[in-house]
């Protein structure tokens, strides 16, 4: 079990997650049930442990974008021009494929806010 949490990279990518705000009282222990929640979406989705770490990472790196720039943690407020802004920084940062990978994590990380109820529709 302790290899398995290791390739999954539980405690690192789980961060951003854990900062972004799920409901109107900011309540964190129920962010970090979110975060362990959506990793456990991605781990019995059978995703390889890269990608599940990928996926991680691309929503910690998307939170601290909106956090250096003031714009909202709150996953009902974000939109559409968020996350555009934060992929044109990332192609301006990184390699496309780097970018890719970074939307498709938050992508996929929006379908499922929508999918869990968290949110309407996801702005993607």
């Amino acid at each position: 079990m302790r290899q398995r949490r290791s390739q999954h990279g539980s405690t690192q990518w789980a961060k951003g997650v854990q900062r972004l705000v799920f409901g109107p009282l900011e309540d964190v222990e129920d962010d970090r049930q979110q975060a362990a929640a959506f990793r456990r979406f991605l781990i019995a989705g059978n995703l390889s442990p890269l990608t599940v770490k990928t996926y991680g990472e691309s929503v910690r790196v998307f939170t601290d974008f909106l956090t250096a720039r003031g714009m909202p943690l709150g996953v009902a407020a974000i939109t559409r021009e968020h996350v555009e802004a934060f992929i044109s920084d990332q192609l301006v940062r990184w390699k496309p494929a780097t970018a890719a990978n970074r939307y498709r994590g938050v992508q996929r990380f929006f379908a499922w806010l929508a999918e869990e109820g968290e949110i309407k529709a996801s702005p993607l």
